[in-house]
């Protein structure tokens, strides 16, 4: 059993309840369940949570078990006070933040004598506001909300699971968990006077602080408040206002989140006349809530201007480089000679105008050197040694300068220096980024110029990092450094340990999933291709073909889909969020096993795939559906398939959205959708997508009004290109001005469409901008994460389509480059190479987003074969 002293204090209280009632005690990874026998839980109701900081849990703990343990409730915390921490932190979801306790009453009666005994004993404690909940009265730590106890959950049209309540008609409504109380109107009154809420605005309305300030637009939302843009009224000038909750992010010292607002107040006064961080206008208190109000600096995120300046080389031009690296050595050099030192040094912390000036912004972590503070920061700019260990540690200048290397490196190579957590198991980090800088300068002289600057101030012992005053000296005098080597990765050895790593994950006795996925990927369908089984699967029958002793593992993955495919009520069509796709990873298992009944079964699951639905879309809706019985079709499918891709075939036609600026396949605002009214260009959820499933049914089908279509939605696609420097570029809809080369939305789906739309219609345009988007996908490589969805896996695979669409080997040897980017990504878990997910610092055996992804693309770099899920 666990020993936190968390769990020891409720064992004390169960020890002085009643001792005719036993109790059961079990843990999660996060958890500490406490259920008196015999307890039956219902389904939904009201349910109270107790708030807590981390100072005051034991406390407050202490006294809520006497009262639940007396009165035979079943409840849960927050099982060690690490966890707790995390709940009163910016990294938890703010509607959920500092829910240390959660009481599970028996009935309604219950539940109000339990409310103000709770809040009698707490009474004096510390703890933050519920923002899900409403509190039992103002300021109390106790709260409620109406929700689930134990109810069911069901899939949603976006393909992830959600908790259903089910109301006095019997009909199921959503549990909601947002960041403001939202009880159904038709829940049973907790209190006597209780007046349920009214529904929120879609826009919350714009609010007045200190009769002054108006708060119009909301720039981010977290648990320790939001930033917001403004008016002063008074001045009419525009503002930023930066909030600070009480109680969040305590520290042991009785300090929270607003000590730390007050200290970036100090730290902007000693600054702004130096002119390198935006004014202060006020600083005040409202309703416990502390704001500062600051002048607005205009211009982008470093972190954005760097995402926005793909050209051939990995960084800007030199002189642009070299003027904005003096920029930031400047801004350092000014707050280390004012005595403070900044403590996260990060790209989202740092303006860059127009005319290339930059800026500081968020000032919440600087302090006088010296001060010992907790380690904070961002990951890839915290310096080496602020990473030894728990516990407090000085703060100072060299520390800093660790951060401005990274951005400096950021700037010059175009990649965010973020490096696993386990440190690679004895490969220094330095070797990771110098091998990165070392391809950098390869193909960029901003990089070439930069590197002694970089492994200058990035040195990992801070005896010898470079001074901001060093820094200053050599960027006024770069010279010429010797071209650094980097060490090859073997992509043989990725692909080896990557599936070595995949069978040591399979879970084959877990009902709940077969493969583990990420936070969000948990909560899809485990069958599905993005985060669960098919994915996966649909990649070992591809790897089977070179390694035979795969065979068996496959036809487990393939055994575990069928029993929980049939489990699962639910039946959607997407091809990557729906059953089409595991209909699809089963079609090319049986392939692959050479499984005459595997097929067949996969075959009479395609019969059950949904061929009309409200949403059109590849990733979700009917034209993954449609794609799939393609596919099946074409492999000597059954007769009547034919008919159901001609029923996919009516329904895209009719939902089309001819417009002026194009042919579109809006998602239906009424629908219960997080994609509700939304309309794409691209591949997973736009017109590309929807366009490439036409141009497939009209030629198995022979049908004009799909080829019509489909050519509309190619000229869509050309008329929305943004041609720039030789690249064709997209955003993610008709108004998004953004320039993205993802497989999603942006260069690789639209390419992936308009290239097959060349070849089965001979228009020329369509083929010239497919050329132009494949340009735009080599020049991103190095900003790209290795994943399928938005990152190098997918890209990877349009640049092999161009090779075998086109005949020119250029695009092969652009694929190579991609690939030489991922390899040099790689990390190490207990001894295996392998390829992270999104993050960068994690492993994940998804295929949408994780391994399984990226190995697809590398088998097929080395041993050829078609576009993965592709129909043609």
């Amino acid at each position: 059993m666990d020993g936190s002293p968390l769990i020891d204090i409720v064992r004390a209280a169960l020890s002085r309840a009643d001792g005719a009632r036993t109790w059961d005690i079990r843990t999660d990874e996060f958890w500490c369940f406490v259920t008196p026998d015999g307890h039956g839980a219902r389904d939904q109701g009201w349910k109270l949570h107790v708030s807590a900081t981390g100072g005051s849990a034991p406390a407050v703990l202490d006294r809520s078990a006497d009262v639940l343990a007396g009165r035979g409730c079943a409840f849960k915390f927050a099982r060690t006070p690490e966890h707790v921490d995390l709940l009163g932190s910016r990294m938890f979801d703010r509607g959920g933040a500092g829910k240390f306790i959660t009481a599970y009453p028996d009935d309604d009666d219950h539940f109000r004598e339990l409310a103000a005994e709770l809040d009698r004993a707490t009474l004096g404690l510390q703890g933050p506001e519920i923002l899900s909940d409403r509190p039992y009265r103002p300021g109390s730590l106790v709260h409620y909300r109406y929700g689930v106890f134990h109810g069911r959950r069901e899939l949603t049209v976006d393909g992830d699971y959600r908790y259903l309540l089910v109301d006095p008609a019997g009909s199921p409504v959503e549990d909601r968990r947002n960041a403001w109380f939202s009880a159904p109107r038709w829940a049973p009154p907790p209190f006597p006077g209780y007046v349920a809420p009214e529904p929120r605005p879609e826009r919350p309305p714009e609010v007045l602080l200190k009769g002054r300030y108006l708060a119009r637009v909301a720039y981010r939302h977290t648990t320790k408040g939001g930033v917001f843009r403004g008016t002063d009224t008074r001045t009419g000038r525009e503002v930023i206002i930066k909030q600070a909750r009480p109680y969040l992010e305590a520290s042991a010292d009785g300090t929270d989140i607003r000590d730390r607002l007050r200290d970036e107040a100090t730290a902007l006064d000693r600054l702004a006349p130096l002119g390198v961080v935006p004014g202060r206008i006020d600083l005040f208190e409202q309703e416990g809530h502390l704001f500062l109000v600051e002048e607005l600096v205009s211009g982008r995120s470093l972190e954005r201007w760097v995402g926005e300046r793909p050209g051939s080389e990995p960084g800007p031009p030199w002189p642009m480089a070299r003027a904005l690296a003096g920029g930031l050595i400047r801004l350092v050099s000014a707050v280390h000679d004012a005595g403070l030192v900044l403590r996260d040094i990060s790209p989202g912390n740092v303006m860059v105008s127009d005319e290339g000036r930059v800026r500081l912004v968020d000032l919440e972590f600087a302090v006088p050197a010296g001060r010992v503070v907790e380690v904070v920061g961002t990951p890839g700019y915290i310096a080496p040694e602020c990473l030894g260990g728990p516990g407090p540690v000085a703060a100072t200048p060299e520390a800093d300068c660790y951060g401005l290397g990274a951005l400096v490196f950021l700037v010059a190579t175009g990649r965010k220096p973020v490096l696993p957590e386990d440190e690679t198991y004895g490969r220094p980090a330095g070797d990771v980024l110098e091998d990165w800088t070392a391809l950098a300068a390869e193909h960029g002289e901003a990089a070439r110029r930069l590197a002694p600057l970089i492994s200058g101030l990035m040195d990992g012992d801070p005896g010898r990092r470079w001074t901001a005053g060093r820094a200053g000296a050599f960027v006024r005098r770069p010279g010429t450094a010797p071209p650094s080597r980097r060490s090859a990765t073997d992509p043989g050895r990725l692909l080896a340990d990557g599936t070595a790593y995949l069978l040591a994950q399979m879970r084959p006795d877990d009902p709940g999933r077969l493969w583990p996925s990420g936070r969000f990927g948990q909560g899809t369908d485990p069958c599905n291709v993005q985060h669960g089984a098919a994915g996966v699967a649909a990649v070992l029958a591809r790897l089977t073909a070179n390694d035979p002793a795969l065979a068996g593992p496959l036809r487990t993955a393939c055994g575990w889909m069928e029993r929980r495919a049939a489990e699962e009520p639910v039946t959607l069509p997407g091809l990557q969020f729906g059953r089409s796709g595991t209909v699809w990873a089963l079609h090319e298992a049986a392939r692959a096993l050479d499984d005459a009944e595997l097929a067949g079964r996969a075959a009479g699951l395609a019969m059950g795939l949904p061929v009309a639905w409200p949403i059109s879309d590849v990733c979700h809706g009917v034209a993954g559906s449609t794609l799939a019985h393609v596919r099946l079709w074409r492999d000597g499918g059954r007769p009547e398939l034919l008919d159901r891709i001609d029923r996919c075939a009516d329904g895209l036609v009719a939902a089309a959205s001819r417009r002026d600026d194009g042919v579109f396949w809006p998602v239906p605002a009424e629908l219960d959708s997080h994609f509700a009214g939304a309309t794409h260009y691209g591949f997973a959820h736009g017109s590309a997508g929807v366009g490439y499933a036409l141009l497939n049914a009209a030629q198995v089908t022979g049908r004009s009004d799909c080829l019509e279509l489909a050519r509309l939605a190619g000229d869509t696609l050309v008329a929305a290109a943004v041609r720039e420097e030789g690249a064709a570029w997209w955003g993610q809809a008709p108004d998004d001005p953004g320039r993205l080369a993802y497989w999603c939305n942006g260069a690789t789906g639209a390419g992936l469409f308009l290239v097959r739309l060349w070849r089965a219609t001979g228009v020329g345009r369509y083929g010239e901008l497919a050329a132009l988007a494949a340009v735009a996908v080599h020049r991103t490589r190095w900003h790209m994460t290795p994943s399928i969805c938005h990152g190098l896996a997918g890209n990877g695979h349009f640049l092999l389509d161009m090779a075998d669409l086109t005949g020119d080997g250029r695009y092969r040897r652009w694929a190579d480059d991609l690939a030489v980017c991922m390899c040099l990504q790689y990390i190490v878990r207990e001894g295996r190479l392998l390829i992270p997910d999104e993050t960068g610092v994690a492993v994940v055996p998804d295929y949408g987003v994780g391994l399984s992804g990226a190995l697809a693309f590398l088998h097929r770099l080395q041993h050829g074969g078609a576009s993965p899920f592709m129909a043609d």
